[in-house]
């Protein structure tokens, strides 16, 4: 199944598979998102999620805390999404 992803404000869209990483699928379509180890480790593929659902692969990371995910950010390079979603991705 795929999923739909919009990032704002840039307004671009790809297809995300549920067994991928929203960064995986971005970078498959040429889609340009900030990321560094791909691993939850740096931090630098952190976005804010406006809408949607997501699930990570595997915990804990290190770039990320409850405190920020109850926030709504999310790694991008550690979240499947479950729905379509929409991120701040300035």
């Amino acid at each position: 199944m795929s999923f739909l992803i919009r990032l704002l404000p840039r307004d671009s869209e790809f297809e995300c598979e549920d067994q991928q990483t929203v960064l995986q699928a971005a970078i498959e379509a040429n889609v340009l998102m900030p990321h560094g180890c791909r691993a939850g480790q740096c931090g630098r593929c952190k976005h804010r999620v406006i809408g949607g659902t997501y699930v990570y692969t595997d915990a804990p990371y290190e770039a990320i805390d409850g405190v920020e995910i109850s926030e709504g950010l999310m790694l991008c390079c550690q979240a499947r999404p479950t729905s379509n979603m929409v991120i701040d991705s300035p």
